[in-house]
């Protein structure tokens, strides 16, 4: 679904656009499908698993919170589209993207607790993370493995502040909003403030206990030192 001027969108894309089988009175419900933003001016509808259909309608739901930078609102609310049924394939065929998701999880808990830990790896998965936000659109399938590779950027350690939603806004890529919500950097960048608050801290404490007029036992103190 291509638009001729970069849109704004004001609300939840769901409730915006809708998609419905030609042969059908009732619109598919939101689970049946997947609206993906490509860029400003791109969104790519992908039809769940079950869809039999080879005609389906988009309808434009709420043209109002559809709008160019001079306000203008579509003009054309709905749209005849045809699925080749012969070349349709399942999105969930492979447990694969399921399970690197739990295995970068474990890998990148892994590298930020243990200091013997090769972290090359976790840059070579970082780099194909990387191929996400190439300007293509991806298979369903591609694009579900590579978005499950941000668990090597440790996004998932907690922050030690909050920050406003993000807002999808002409500058911003499809992509970079799916996964990383805007270009903040307290939003994308802020989880590394936690282990580092942990480091200054864990640090004070050795400092404090190595010494001597606080700690009196000398191999701890030694110890302590070792660490530091």
């Amino acid at each position: 679904m291509t638009f001729n001027n970069d849109i704004i969108l004001n609300g939840n894309i769901e409730d915006i656009i809708g998609l419905q089988p030609t042969s059908g009175r009732r619109r598919i419900l939101a689970s049946g499908y997947t609206i993906v933003i490509i860029d400003s001016t791109t969104i790519q509808i992908i039809i769940n698993d079950g869809g039999s259909a080879s005609q389906y309608e988009v309808q434009i739901l709420d043209p109002e919170s559809i709008q160019d930078a001079s306000g203008n609102f579509p003009s054309n609310l709905r749209s005849q589209i045809m699925v080749d049924i012969a070349n349709i394939y399942s999105t969930s065929s492979s447990e694969g993207p399921d399970h690197i998701v739990i295995y970068m999880g474990f890998l990148a808990a892994v590298c930020i607790v243990s200091f013997l830990f090769d972290i090359e790896m976790m840059k070579f998965l970082q780099l194909l993370y990387v191929h996400y936000f190439v300007g293509l659109i991806l298979p369903p399938e591609l694009g579900k493995v590579l978005t499950a590779l941000r668990w090597s950027t440790l996004q998932y350690i907690p922050t030690l502040y909050s920050v406003p939603d993000p807002v999808l806004r002409e500058n911003i890529p499809g992509p970079v909003y799916d996964t990383l919500g805007d270009f903040s950097f307290l939003r994308n960048g802020g989880f590394a403030l936690t282990p580092l608050a942990a480091i200054v801290l864990v640090w004070m404490v050795l400092k404090v206990l190595s010494v001597p007029e606080i700690n009196r036992f000398k191999s701890s103190r030694m110890w302590c030192k070792e660490l530091l």
